[in-house]
């Protein structure tokens, strides 16, 4: 007969993601030894081992649940600016505001995410795909909004760009000084999204400018 799930199982687990996610953002996911991951996280290896089979196992949960979480807060952005009506250039701006806020309060997670997915097997990458893909739709859904006679083949790296401005050291500081005041409105991040959105829009119109340009001179 199975052992039934304690009450606390959920919230223990995601204690142990937080704290394997600060340990692998400090460290690297190499670097981190199963045994210090089950002293720091667990306590012991037994109680880790009843979470996860192994560090990959822990690893995948890990960047599955923040991405999951990514995904739902850009779903949460695009039905908030349908409902609002918003412009294509306030929708990037929203989206923005709320990516820093979110990579803020997930600091470690967010850092393992861009550093450490390719420390997962091929299979855990590929199991991840599906959640990538739809993070990135989202994320083009606002670029093209924003810009839409942009080449669809230039939006990796107009994506690529996108994220750059959302993990600069400028918003990054914004959110933190704010996430130390989990009751503060943001209005240094929502101020920095928005001119950082405009920004990046101003950018995509002078390279359409210029290519178009281009096209009219061959």
């Amino acid at each position: 007969m199975a052992r039934p799930i304690a009450p606390d199982h959920a919230d223990k687990r995601a204690a142990l993601l937080r704290a394997a996610a600060q340990l692998f953002a400090a460290q690297g996911y190499a670097a981190t030894g199963i045994a210090q991951l089950a002293v720091v996280t667990a306590g012991s290896k037994a109680r880790l081992y009843h979470y996860f089979p192994n560090k990959q196992a822990l690893l995948h949960a890990l960047l599955a649940e923040h991405l999951q979480s990514l995904t739902d807060a850009l779903q949460q952005v695009h039905a908030q600016a349908d409902q609002l009506d918003l412009d294509g250039e306030a929708r990037l701006a929203l989206l923005m505001h709320r990516m820093i806020v979110l990579g803020a309060r997930h600091a470690d997670a967010a850092a393992v995410l861009r550093h450490e997915l390719r420390q997962l097997d091929a299979a855990a990458q590929a199991a991840l795909a599906p959640q990538i893909a739809r993070l990135e739709h989202l994320l083009d859904r606002a670029i093209t909004g924003a810009a839409p006679s942009l080449d669809t083949a230039q939006l990796p790296a107009m994506r690529a760009a996108l994220r750059g401005l959302i993990d600069a050291p400028l918003g990054a500081a914004f959110s933190a000084q704010s996430d130390a005041r989990p009751d503060a409105p943001m209005h240094d991040a929502a101020r920095y999204a928005e001119q950082a959105a405009g920004l990046f829009v101003h950018g995509l119109r002078g390279m359409l400018a210029a290519s178009q340009h281009t096209d009219r001179t061959r």
